[in-house]
């Protein structure tokens, strides 16, 4: 794996995504958003783990599937890994698009105004 092409894969996406100039998805499993492209499909997602050295920790990940849903490529970060703060950000917009945090911020400011 080339760690410096999914890091700029990674630094493109949140920007696109922060932009507005691309959706995200849920899917049918919990913290887990997907994008599509014609030919693949970028998913980054959060899950727990335990070690007994370390305890509950969080994973932030991206897989790259194919046009089957099969896995092309994945990458996976914890807290203590270098490129987890950019691929967290992207777990982080990705979720808000998905999840619709704009209009639903959108929609209490307006209820709030009109109650005032």
């Amino acid at each position: 794996m080339n760690e410096q092409k999914f890091v700029t894969l990674i630094d493109d996406l949140f920007d696109k995504t922060s932009s507005g100039k691309m959706s995200w998805e849920t899917t049918l499993s919990k913290n887990v958003f997907q994008t599509n492209f014609p030919q693949y499909s970028i998913a980054v997602g959060q899950e727990s783990h335990y070690s007994d050295e370390v305890g509950d920790y969080l994973v932030v990940f991206m897989e790259i599937r194919d046009s089957k849903g099969e896995v092309v490529d994945h990458v996976s970060d914890n807290v203590t890994d270098p490129i987890y703060r950019t691929l967290y950000k992207l777990y982080q917009e990705a979720r808000r698009v998905a999840k619709g945090a704009d209009q639903a911020i959108d929609y209490l400011l307006s209820e709030l105004q009109r109650s005032a």
